[in-house]
Formats: structure tokens, C-alpha cells, sequence
């Protein structure tokens, strides 16, 4: 079996769906499940399991993906090693990284990255930090970006590397901005919290820090706001809400590059401030083409307005 392969079964695994797998394989649904007949052939056992969902690993499956995953590290390491001893001309980093937070900090840092090494190759995955930190743990992920404390990483491997503000963010014409107050002589401009209670809040989901943040803001006061749309959305669409003038929400302060005609407050004048850090697996080898990265990281200044 080659190493394409390994792949091939790899993301039909964590798509549980052939016609996805095959959008994200760029190859024809009719290929992709000839090639299952195949392996299932040559195996003589059966890899997958039809639903009317899709398809999932039967016990077989689950022993040939796990074996799968660590030949293709096992094989991806070897590439990072021999790279580096050319001096990280060639190589592939597998980096993972929220999409709300991968909007804004990611595109300069990938252009400064592919500026000085631009012939390794970086695989992105979207996730929330939760998500990441499980990956990071089967070490599907060479590193990825998450907003600490980890939930589940234990002795985690990582850097901290971007220091972000939790800002409260509204349209300007909302009637949040006349409670606003000045912070001493310079332009920040705080709320508090206790009167947020009179507004129309949204909420992200409580998988996402900042859905957790502004639940564990509100039980610090004892209530929660009696207007509350939705409860579960994600940080993009809580954002353009907030921009439609449905509400207010939470934010980073480092979003403000991506909408600059959004109301940026401070929680209180002790302001809440969150740690990103890149995390790594415990176990393995870390490439010099993924440090180089996670230079470039360190480097990302976080914009104020």
C-alpha cells in the first residue's frame, strides 16, 4: 500500500462519508469506493460499514487506521528530519488553529513564514481548542494554536506566544457606547460588566473560550442577562450580529484588524486578557521548519484601535 493510500483511508475515517472524503481528496466518489472494495479484498475483512449517514470503522477498520496514522507520521517525521539537514528548504507542517482566531492571525503569519521557507508546505486544520488538543494528543497535529487553560492536555508541551484582550463589542450607534467610561488620559474606553445586563447579549457556544468566558463573567455577577440571541452561535456570527446591531458580545481585541468599524470596550478597568499559546505532542520530533513557524507566531503583533 503506498503512503497516498494511508491518506486515503485516514480521511474517509474522519469524514465518515465517502462523497466528502472525495471532495477532499479531489478524486471521483466511484474511485474512492473502489479502492474500499480493494483494500477490503486484499485484507479480507471488512474496513467500513455502510449507514444511512455514511460509513464507520468496524474493529478491523479501527486497528488499520490506528497502524495507518503512525506510518504516515512515522514517514512525515523522516521527511521533517531529512529537511532539516537541508537546511529547511523542503517539509510539511500539519497546523491547527481555530477559524475565527486562524482569520485574522493566520494570514500574516503564513505570508511572513512562506516569505522566508517557501518550500515547506503547511497543512491547515480548523477546529475549536478542544478539538485541537485531542488531535495534538494522537499527535495528528505537529502544533497548534489554543487559548489556555488547555482542557484536556496534561504536562502540555507549549509556548505561550500572543497575549489577547476579551473586549466586549458592539455597533457604534448602540446604547452601550453612552455607559462607556475612559481609561485614565488614554483612549481605551471600558464598560462594566454590571451593565451589560441591560442589553440583548449573544452568546457563542459553551465549546468555545469565549462562550465560556462570558458564562463565567456573568455567574462572577450572579445573574444572567434576560436577553440572550442566540446561545449557541459561532464567534463569526455572533460578530456580524453584533455589526447588524442585534446585540453585543465577546471578542478579541486582535479581531479588530477584520471589522475596525465595531465598538471595542474593555471588560472593567482590570481589563481580561487570555494566553494563546502553541502547543505540541509530547512524544516525537519537532522539525526546525516547525519551529521556524512558530517563530513567525511569536512575532504576530496584536493590532489596537
Amino acid at each position: 500500500m503506498e503512503f497516498k493510500e494511508l491518506n486515503y483511508l485516514i480521511t474517509l475515517a474522519e469524514e465518515g462519508n465517502i462523497s466528502r472524503a472525495a471532495d477532499k481528496l479531489f478524486m471521483a466518489q466511484s474511485s474512492l469506493s473502489h479502492f474500499i472494495k480493494q483494500v477490503e479484498a486484499e485484507l479480507r475483512t471488512t474496513i467500513f460499514v455502510r449507514t444511512s449517514r455514511g460509513i464507520r470503522l468496524t474493529p478491523s477498520g479501527e486497528v488499520l487506521i490506528s497502524h495507518a496514522r503512525k506510518m504516515l507520521w512515522e514517514y512525515q517525521a523522516a521527511q521533517n528530519e531529512i529537511s532539516d539537514m537541508e537546511d529547511i528548504q523542503t517539509g510539511t507542517i500539519r497546523l491547527g488553529i481555530s477559524t475565527f482566531r486562524g482569520t485574522y492571525i493566520l494570514p500574516p503569519t503564513m505570508r511572513k513564514f512562506h516569505q522566508r521557507y517557501p518550500g515547506v508546505s503547511v497543512e491547515i486544520t480548523e477546529a475549536d481548542s478542544f478539538r485541537l488538543e485531542e488531535m495534538i494528543m494522537k499527535n495528528q497535529l505537529d502544533v497548534a494554536l489554543i487559548a489556555l487553560p488547555p482542557k484536556f492536555l496534561e504536562n502540555p508541551s507549549m509556548e505561550i506566544c500572543i497575549k489577547d484582550e476579551v473586549c466586549l463589542i458592539a455597533n457604534p450607534e448602540h446604547p452601550i457606547a453612552k455607559r462607556a467610561y475612559r481609561q485614565d488620559s488614554s483612549q481605551r474606553l471600558w464598560v462594566s460588566p454590571s451593565d451589560l445586563m441591560d442589553f440583548t447579549f449573544i452568546f457563542s457556544g459553551n465549546h468555545q473560550v469565549l462562550g465560556r468566558l462570558a458564562r463565567d463573567l456573568f455567574h462572577q455577577y450572579g445573574s444572567m442577562p434576560p436577553n440572550i440571541y442566540p446561545t449557541d452561535a459561532s464567534p463569526l456570527l455572533a460578530t456580524a450580529l453584533v455589526r447588524s446591531g442585534m446585540g453585543i458580545a465577546l471578542s478579541y481585541q486582535s479581531s479588530c484588524q477584520l471589522y475596525p468599524d465595531l465598538l471595542y470596550l474593555s471588560i472593567a478597568p482590570e481589563r481580561i486578557f487570555v494566553d494563546l499559546a502553541l502547543v505540541y505532542p509530547s512524544h516525537g520530533y519537532r522539525s526546525r521548519a516547525c519551529e521556524a513557524l512558530s517563530a513567525c507566531f511569536h512575532e504576530y503583533n496584536v493590532p489596537y484601535i
